[in-house]
């Protein structure tokens, strides 16, 4: 499975990517060739896609890369600037939003997902 480089990594542990534009290409040259085998022979390999990005790298090892903080990488310059020029941008677009406003004092709304919980407190049964 792909994975980044993490600040904490062992010595010898071997990555896909060690950094911004630094690629292990021996690397994905194996992975390459196991998944090549694997299909020949049929053999399914499954991939993990976990919640926590941390274990295989994403967002805040990029971001680490370049000095920035995890928050940062959806929106800093330079990281969008290095993800278009390596053709890692599906798309990108600015929106603005329209939320509701209060009638009386002209602020806007914002309504908030919460936990909720109901009780049903009386049966005919």
């Amino acid at each position: 499975m792909p994975s980044v480089r993490r600040e904490d990594d062992a010595p010898g542990v071997i990555r896909h990517v060690e950094g911004p534009g630094q690629f292990n290409e021996e690397a994905f040259r194996t992975l390459d060739k196991a998944l090549q085998i694997a299909n020949e022979l049929g053999v399914r390999i499954i991939m993990p896609f976990v919640d926590n990005w941390r274990w295989w790298g994403g967002p805040r090892e990029y971001a680490a890369f370049r000095g920035k903080p995890p928050e940062a990488f959806w929106t800093d310059p330079e990281i969008i600037a290095d993800l278009q020029a390596r053709g890692l941008l599906f798309h990108m677009e600015k929106i603005q939003h329209s939320y509701p406003h209060c009638w009386r004092c002209k602020n806007p709304i914002i309504f908030r997902a919460t936990f909720q919980w109901f009780l049903k407190i009386d049966n005919n049964g």
